[in-house]
C-alpha cells in the first residue's frame, strides 16, 4: 500500500513538473514575443494561442473589462461561432464577466442556470459553461482570461490552472501595454518636434497649419484629418487643413445651426473632446454625412489663452474611428496650441522639444532592457538638466514613506526615507494630486520637501501617476534662488510624461523577477523527483541486483530452468538500474545536490565521448546559482556531442569580480545559432532570468564559445 502511494506520489510530481515546464515554455515564449517589441495586438493574441496549448477548452478569450462595466474582446482562440475581437458586451446578467469585474476573483458559471438574453445567446451558440480568471495589471484589474465549453462542461480541476497562468500574465500585459503607449507617446514627441523645427524655422502659418494636420493623421494611423479656426462667434469656422482620407476640403466654411448635434458643436458648447460614430443617426449633421460621406468623427479643442482657438478632427468614411483617438488628438492639440498661436511662441515649443529629448533618452533606455534604477537616475539627470536646479525622484512605499531612489545635487542621497507629515510640500501634492510649490516668506522658515532638516529657499514637487495612483514623484530645490516661474507646469508635464517610461522599467523588472520564480520553482521539483528517484525506486533496484546476484550464485551447482530465469533477470534488473542512472543524471545529478558545482560537472563530464579539459575554482554556491551553472555547461557540451563533430572541449569555471564565469569551447565546425534549438534559447532566458549575461561566439569552421556570466549577489552557500 505504502508502494503504491509513493508510486502515486511520483505519478503527481511528475505531472506537476510536466505543467510546470508547459507553463515555463509558454511564458517564455511570451517573454520572447515581448522582448523583441511585439505589437500589442501580437503579445494578446499570442497569450490566448498559450493558454489554449496549456489548458485546452473549445474557446479561450481574452477580456479588457473597463471599470464602467463594458467587456471587450482583444483576442480569441478557437470556436467562436459569431464572436470576435473588438465584440463589446455589458459586463452584466450575472455571467462570467460581471462575477470577475465585482469580485476580483475567478468565477464559474453555468448558461443553463442563467437567465437572460446573454445566457440564451451563449446557448444557441453551442456554449454550455465557461469559467473566468481576472488579469491584474499594476494592481488593477485590466480584465480576465475566460475558457468557454461546448456541449461538455469544463472539468473542475481547470478554474484552478487557469486562475495560475492567469496570475502570471500581469507583467507580460503590463509591458505590453506599457510599451504600446510609450511608442505612441514617442510618435506624439516625434510629430511635435517636426512642428517645433518648422516654428524654429520661421516657416509660414499655411505651413504651421499643414504640418500639423499632416502629423496628426499620422498619429492616427493615417485617417482623415482637418484643422479648423473657429470663427469670433462661434457659429462656424474655416477649413485650414487637411490630410489623409475622409477630410474636409480646406478653405471649406462650415456653419454651426443652433440645433446641431455633431462634434463641432459639441467641442464649442463643452470645450471638450467629442465623437460620433453614427452619423445617420444624429440630427443636424447633413453638412457632413451628405456632403463628404463622413462616418465616424472625432475632435478636440484647440485652446490657446484660455480661449477656444478651434479644433483638430478625425474623420473616417466607412468605418468607426479606433477607441481612444480622442485622448491622442487631444495630447498633440495641447502640445502644439503654442506653435499654433504665433511665432512668439517658438522659445515655449523649443523648451518642449528639449524636453522630448530627455523623454526620448529615458525612453531609449528602458529599451535597451537597462535596470530601474539606472532609469531612475537618468530620470533625475534629465529633469535637472531640463530645470537647471537640484533634483530629487522619491518613490512612496506602503507605509506612505517617501524613499530617495535618484538624486542629482539633491538635499538627500539615494536609499533616504523621509517621513511626510501633513504640513510638507510633498503631503500637498500627495493630498492634491498636482505640481505645487513652496517659496520661503519674510520670517518663516525655510519651505520643508518632507520630514527631514534642509536649506531649501525654493521647492517644487511634482507627482508620477502610475495605474491611477500617485507612485512618487520629482521634487526640485534651491537653497540659493527661488525657482523661475512655471516650474511647476514643466516639471509636472515631464513627470506625467515620464510615468509610462517608469511603469514598462518596472513592468521588465517584474516580468524578469516572474520568470526567475518559475525557474526556481522548476528546479525545487527537478531536485525533488531526482531525490526521490534517487533514494528510494533507484537503491530498490539496485537491493534487487545484489539479491538476484545472491540467488544465482545459490543455483549455480542446480542449473535447469531457474537458474536460466535468475540470470535473466539479474540481466533485466541491471539494465533498469542503468537506465534510472540516466534518468536521475538527466534530472539534475545527485552528485551536484550533495556535492556541489564541481561534484556535479565533474560527473557529468565522466561519459562524454570528448577529451574535456575541465577547471573549476570556486567554492559552494547557492544551490540556484549551481543549478544554473550546472546546465549551462550540460548544455553547451550537449551541443558540442551532437553538433560540433569535436574530439576536444574546455570548461572554466570560476569566480571573479563578484560574479560566477562559466566558458564551454570546443574546436568544432562552428556556426551555432541563438535559435538554432530550444536549449540555447533556453540558456538565454535562465541567465537573463538570474541577472546575468550569456554569449554565444561560432564563426563556421572556427569552433563555439558559451560565455556566461552570473552575480554572485551574496549567493556564497553557507
Amino acid at each position: 500500500m505504502s508502494t503504491e502511494r509513493e508510486a502515486g506520489g511520483r505519478e503527481a510530481d511528475a505531472a506537476e513538473l510536466a505543467r510546470l515546464v508547459e507553463q515555463e515554455a509558454a511564458l517564455r515564449r511570451l517573454a520572447e514575443l515581448a522582448a523583441r517589441g511585439a505589437e500589442r495586438q501580437e503579445v494578446f493574441d499570442a497569450i490566448v494561442v498559450e493558454a489554449s496549448r496549456l489548458l485546452g477548452p473549445s474557446l479561450m478569450t481574452l477580456v479588457q473589462i473597463d471599470p464602467g462595466g463594458t467587456a471587450t474582446f482583444v483576442a480569441l482562440r478557437g470556436s467562436t461561432t459569431g464572436y470576435a475581437s473588438g465584440t463589446r458586451l455589458a459586463a452584466d446578467g450575472g455571467g462570467v464577466f460581471e462575477r470577475v469585474l465585482h469580485s476580483g476573483k475567478p468565477a464559474r458559471v453555468d448558461y443553463a442556470d442563467l437567465s437572460g438574453f446573454r445566457a440564451e445567446q451563449a446557448i444557441q451558440r453551442g456554449f454550455s459553461g465557461a469559467v473566468g480568471a481576472p488579469i491584474h495589471v499594476n494592481g488593477r484589474l485590466w480584465g480576465a482570461l475566460v475558457a468557454s465549453a461546448r456541449e461538455e462542461p469544463l472539468p473542475l480541476s481547470l478554474d484552478t490552472r487557469l486562475a495560475t497562468f492567469a496570475e502570471l500574465l500581469g507583467p507580460a500585459i503590463a509591458g505590453a501595454l506599457a510599451r504600446a503607449e510609450l511608442l505612441d507617446l514617442l510618435d506624439e514627441q516625434a510629430a511635435l518636434r517636426r512642428v517645433a523645427e518648422l516654428v524654429a524655422r520661421g516657416c509660414s502659418q499655411q505651413e504651421l497649419f499643414q504640418a500639423v494636420a499632416d502629423e496628426a493623421s499620422r498619429l492616427v494611423d493615417g485617417e482623415g484629418t482637418t484643422l479648423l479656426r473657429l470663427a469670433p462667434d462661434r457659429r462656424g469656422g474655416l477649413v485650414l487643413a487637411t490630410s489623409g482620407a475622409a477630410a474636409v476640403p480646406v478653405g471649406t466654411e462650415l456653419t454651426i445651426p443652433d440645433d446641431d448635434e455633431g462634434i463641432v458643436a459639441a467641442i464649442i458648447r463643452n470645450r471638450a473632446p467629442a465623437r460620433v460614430d453614427n452619423y445617420p443617426d444624429v440630427q443636424g449633421t447633413s453638412y457632413a454625412r451628405d456632403d463628404w460621406g463622413i462616418a465616424s468623427a472625432a475632435g478636440v479643442p484647440i485652446i490657446l489663452d484660455d480661449e477656444l482657438w478651434g479644433l483638430l478632427a478625425a474623420s473616417t468614411w466607412d468605418h468607426p474611428l479606433p477607441k481612444g483617438v480622442e485622448q491622442r488628438l487631444q495630447q498633440f492639440a495641447e502640445l502644439t496650441g503654442a506653435a499654433l498661436a504665433n511665432s512668439a511662441a517658438r522659445a515655449e515649443v523649443e523648451a518642449l522639444a528639449t524636453e522630448q529629448a530627455a523623454l526620448r533618452r529615458v525612453a531609449e533606455l528602458v529599451a535597451r532592457a537597462a535596470k530601474p534604477e539606472d532609469v531612475f537616475a537618468a530620470i533625475a539627470r534629465e529633469a535637472a538638466q531640463l530645470l537647471a536646479e537640484p533634483m530629487m525622484l522619491v518613490r512612496i512605499d506602503d507605509s506612505d514613506t517617501l524613499v530617495v531612489v535618484a538624486s542629482v545635487n539633491g538635499p538627500s542621497d539615494p536609499g533616504w526615507s523621509i517621513a511626510m507629515s501633513s504640513d510638507t510640500l510633498a503631503a500637498e501634492v500627495v493630498r492634491t494630486g498636482r505640481a505645487a510649490r513652496k517659496d520661503e516668506d519674510a520670517g518663516e522658515e525655510a519651505p520643508r520637501f518632507a520630514e527631514r532638516p534642509g536649506a531649501s529657499l525654493s521647492a517644487v514637487a511634482a507627482p508620477i501617476t502610475i495605474g491611477g495612483r500617485i507612485w512618487g514623484m520629482l521634487a526640485a530645490s534651491s537653497a540659493e534662488h527661488m525657482l523661475p516661474a512655471g516650474t511647476e507646469e514643466r516639471l509636472g508635464q515631464f513627470a506625467e510624461l515620464i510615468a509610462v517610461a517608469i511603469a514598462n522599467a518596472e513592468s521588465r523588472a517584474a516580468l524578469s523577477a516572474s520568470r526567475a520564480r518559475v525557474l526556481a520553482t522548476a528546479d525545487e521539483v527537478r531536485r525533488r523527483i531526482q531525490r526521490d528517484v534517487h533514494d528510494g525506486a533507484q537503491q530498490r533496484l539496485v537491493h534487487t541486483v545484489l539479491t538476484l546476484k545472491l540467488a544465482r550464485e545459490a543455483l549455480l551447482d542446480v542449473g535447469g530452468p531457474a537458474a536460466a530465469l535468475v540470470d535473466e533477470s539479474l540481466e533485466q534488473a541491471q539494465r533498469a538500474v542503468n537506465e534510472m542512472s540516466d534518468i536521475v543524471r538527466g534530472i539534475l545529478p545527485a552528485a551536484l545536490t550533495r556535492g556541489g558545482l564541481r561534484a556535479g560537472v565533474e560527473s557529468l563530464v565522466v561519459d562524454l565521448p570528448l577529451d574535456i579539459d575541465l577547471r573549476v575554482e570556486c567554492d559552494r554556491l547557492s544551490l540556484d546559482l549551481e543549478t544554473t551553472a550546472y546546465f549551462v555547461a550540460a548544455e553547451s557540451l550537449t551541443n558540442v556531442v551532437k553538433h560540433a563533430h569535436a574530439d576536444r572541449a574546455s570548461v572554466s569555471i570560476r569566480v571573479e569580480g563578484g560574479h560566477l564565469g562559466v566558458e564551454v569551447a570546443d574546436e568544432g565546425v562552428g556556426g551555432a545559432q541563438r535559435t538554432g534549438g530550444t536549449g540555447i534559447t533556453g540558456l538565454f532566458d535562465r541567465i537573463d532570468a538570474a541577472g546575468g549575461t550569456l554569449t554565444v561566439t561560432s564563426p563556421p569552421g572556427e569552433g563555439t564559445t558559451v560565455c556566461a556570466t552570473l552575480p554572485l549577489d551574496g549567493a556564497v552557500a553557507s
